[in-house]
C-alpha cells in the first residue's frame, strides 16, 4: 500500500469549526488525532476538498473518520450559527464520501464516536439520535466499562475488558449486515464494529485521548497498541 513510502500516509478527516479573526468557516481536526498517528508511526493529512474523495483515496493508505468537533458553546453572532447549519450537511457528506471511496480501495479504515455511526449507516445500519432523551442513555463525560467478543481485533490487542472514556449523544441503532459488534457497554450501547469483509473498524469512544504518551492521561487502559496496530494494518503488515 505505501507506493514507496517510508510511512504510511492516514488521512484523518476534518468537521466545521468557525474562524473568528475572519468570521468565516473554517476545517479543523483535534490534535490528540494527528499526534496519535504520528506517535503510532504514520503521516496524518487533513482532506478539505470534498469533491476529491476519490483521489485521497488512491494517495492515501487509511482513513481514520473522527469525532465531531465541537462547536464554541459562548454566544456568538447570527452569522456564527448560519454557518454552523450550513457546514454540518458538508460536514456529513464528506465522510460518506470518503468512506466509500477508501471502502472501494479496499484500504483500511477506522471510525471514531461520529465515524462509527458513520460507517454504520453507510453499510446500511441506523443512528439513534440524543439517546439520553430517547432511551434514558447517558453516555457523556463518563467513564464506563466495556466487555469485549472473543476474534475480535480488540480482544486480541486489549483482551475481554476495558474502561474506556464516553462522549456522544447518538448511538448504533441497527446494525449494519455487513458489521459485528465486538464490545458492548453494560446498557447495551454497542461500541465497536468490525466489517465482516473488509479492513473496516469503528469504536465508539476516543482512544485518541487515551493514549500513555499524553500527559496526565485519562483512567483506563492506554490505547496506543490500537493506533500502531491500525498503522500496521495500513502497510498491510499483519
Amino acid at each position: 500500500m505505501l507506493s514507496g513510502r517510508a510511512k504510511p500516509v492516514i488521512l484523518v478527516c476534518g468537521g466545521p469549526a468557525f474562524d473568528r479573526q475572519f468570521m468565516d468557516s473554517a476545517w479543523v481536526v483535534n490534535k490528540t488525532y494527528t499526534t496519535a498517528v504520528t506517535t503510532a508511526g504514520g503521516i496524518p493529512l487533513l482532506p478539505a476538498d470534498s469533491g476529491s474523495a476519490g483521489d485521497y483515496a488512491e494517495f492515501g493508505d487509511g482513513l481514520i473518520l473522527t469525532g465531531f468537533n465541537s462547536f464554541s458553546p459562548e454566544p456568538t453572532p447570527q452569522r456564527y450559527r448560519r454557518i454552523k447549519a450550513e457546514e454540518i450537511p458538508k460536514r456529513n457528506a464528506f465522510d460518506a464520501a470518503l468512506y466509500q471511496a477508501f471502502k472501494g480501495a479496499g484500504k483500511p479504515v477506522l471510525g471514531i464516536c461520529l465515524g462509527h455511526q458513520v460507517i454504520n449507516e453507510q453499510e446500511g445500519g441506523t443512528t439513534v439520535e440524543h439517546c439520553k432523551h430517547e432511551e434514558g442513555i447517558e453516555h457523556i463525560w463518563l467513564q464506563h466499562p466495556v466487555e469485549i467478543s472473543c476474534a475480535s481485533v480488540l480482544h486480541q490487542l486489549f483482551g475481554a475488558h476495558l474502561i474506556i472514556n464516553s462522549r456522544h449523544n447518538n448511538q448504533i441503532g441497527v446494525l449494519a449486515p455487513s458489521l459485528r459488534a465486538t464490545a458492548f457497554s453494560p446498557d447495551g450501547v454497542i461500541e465497536a464494529i468490525e466489517h465482516l469483509y473488509l479492513p473496516v473498524y469503528g469504536v465508539q469512544w476516543h482512544p485518541e485521548r487515551m493514549r500513555g504518551d499524553i500527559p496526565d492521561p485519562p483512567e483506563g487502559v492506554d490505547m496506543s497498541p490500537l493506533f500502531a496496530w491500525f498503522i500496521r494494518r495500513c502497510t498491510s503488515v499483519p
